[in-house]
């Protein structure tokens, strides 16, 4: 009947919904989480560590996750920076195609083309892809 049908699809919608905040929440505490590790890195590791490059890198992808582009594209440049500070080609690599990724997020295809095919080159020249 049309009522069954009608409570199955509340249900199925109310089970999506609860699905998206658990995900949604997992990556806020990854935040939260990356976060508090940003803080606790110092200027000279920054200039030398991965374990930044690592923690700003995924502080953008989360910012991503969640639509929040401006913090997204600082933290994508921050980790660009230090990693063409350190020459980590791999890395600068592996950025440019996650700006594409912001850029394609938001609709802008031209802007990410753009900047996935300076990250394929990049990895190209570095050796870095097969």
């Amino acid at each position: 009947t049309s009522s069954q049908g009608l409570e199955q699809f509340e249900r199925v919608g109310f089970g999506k919904v609860v699905e998206e905040r658990g995900k949604l929440k997992a990556i806020l505490h990854k935040i939260d989480l990356y976060r508090k590790s940003y803080a606790l890195i110092d200027e000279a590791e920054k200039e030398s560590d991965r374990n930044f490059h690592y923690v700003a890198n995924n502080l953008a992808i989360a910012f991503v996750d969640v639509k929040q582009y401006d913090s997204a594209s600082y933290y994508h440049q921050q980790c660009l920076e230090h990693r063409l500070a350190t020459d980590d080609q791999y890395g600068i690599g592996q950025t440019y195609n996650n700006i594409g990724t912001l850029f394609f997020e938001q609709g802008e295809l031209d802007s990410a083309l753009h900047y996935y095919e300076i990250g394929h080159t990049t990895r190209i020249n570095a050796g870095t892809v097969p």
